[in-house]
């Protein structure tokens, strides 16, 4: 029992930790995204 419940503890944490990766990649290529745009926006303004 206690082994099951450590394994749902240890699940949360990894679904946690994976969707704030998910979310730290997706800002970082936001920003990227965008200094690339501003970059290209400045090359044909």
């Amino acid at each position: 029992m206690y082994a099951f419940q450590l394994l749902f503890v240890v699940t949360d944490t990894q679904i946690i930790w994976l969707a704030l990766k998910w979310l730290e990649l997706k800002a970082h290529h936001q920003n990227f995204f965008r200094s690339v745009s501003w970059k290209y926006y400045e090359i044909i303004g």
